[in-house]
């Protein structure tokens, strides 16, 4: 009889980190598959079973995690209300008691710390703090990826917009000579399923980090204009970015660490690590933007 096998729980199931997740495991085909949502009843991915939990209701976390072998954690920060702190702990504290054996951590780097307090990134550094938690918890395995800026930001808040003077392009508080690591978002859950593959590599808190491309503003106008597209940019003042776009100034602070500090700070240890588990180098910035991006050329035929 052929062994049945672990099952992984994968944390927003639905979301652009969770659905990429679950994919890549059943892909992957070494793994039972566990989305969990606070909408089962909508959820249409690929999963091998769907359980309702609420990362805001610990007690429903119970149910989620029993049985599993091991789970994909992430927390939204977007989500209105979030307390990324509480449901950290509430995931570490179910899976604990749940006998799980390899926790995966979805996190960022520590902007406050490694900023000595220059910058403030909630949504960066709120995750960044429950990295000891994850440790002192006591797993039998327990391991770190940390997602890049996603291409994906480029299709949704952060496309090229029309600018006062008639042009496409952006308006941000960032140097257009900054770069910036960014990765496919869909294409995480290759390393995911390659962390969960090899336990004895990953699972000692190692960080791996998922990056496609280093690239800025600059590098990007000039990929497109290439193609005969034109695009612009212009760095605006923080403060009047904070001013008028919700957010904005979290967005703000995090622009600036991206200037100063690059967008991963001082962890860039484990970045060929990730590579090698996956076999296969990311996707690059304007590989993926051939088949995603939609730009205007100047005879103003689609691109």
């Amino acid at each position: 009889m052929k062994d049945r096998k672990q099952t992984i729980v994968v944390v927003g199931a639905s979301g652009q980190q969770g659905q990429g997740v679950v994919d890549e495991l059943k892909a992957d085909g070494a793994f039972q598959v566990r989305a969990i949502t606070r909408q089962p009843e909508r959820y249409r991915g690929m999963a091998d079973e769907v359980i309702y939990a609420d990362l805001d209701r610990p007690e429903s976390l119970s149910k989620a995690f029993r049985g599993a072998y091991g789970v994909y954690a992430v927390t939204n920060a977007w989500q209105s209300g979030t307390d990324e702190i509480a449901q950290s702990r509430a995931m570490i504290a179910a899976a604990k008691e749940n006998g799980v054996r390899h926790f995966v951590w979805s996190t960022l780097p520590n902007v406050e710390k490694i900023s000595r307090g220059r910058f403030d990134v909630p949504h960066f550094t709120n995750k960044a703090r429950m990295d000891k938690e994850v440790a002192a918890a006591g797993f039998r395995y327990h391991s770190y990826v940390m997602p890049a800026f996603y291409y994906q930001n480029f299709i949704q808040n952060l496309a090229a917009r029309p600018q006062p003077d008639g042009s496409q392009g952006w308006s941000l508080p960032i140097s257009p000579d900054a770069a910036i690591d960014m990765a496919d978002i869909g294409e995480l859950g290759k390393l995911v399923a390659a962390v969960f593959r090899h336990p004895e590599e990953t699972g000692q808190g190692v960080y791996l980090l998922h990056v496609g491309s280093q690239v800025s503003f600059n590098d990007i106008i000039g990929g497109f204009k290439q193609q005969g597209i034109e695009l612009t940019f212009s760095q605006v003042p923080v403060e009047s970015f904070a001013k008028v776009v919700p957010g904005g100034h979290e967005l703000a602070q995090m622009f600036a660490w991206f200037e100063a500090h690059g967008y991963f700070g001082d962890y860039t240890r484990e970045r060929a690590l990730a590579a090698t588990l996956m076999g296969q180098a990311p996707t690059e910035f304007f590989e993926w933007a051939k088949s995603n991006l939609k730009l205007e050329r100047k005879n103003d035929e689609r691109a």
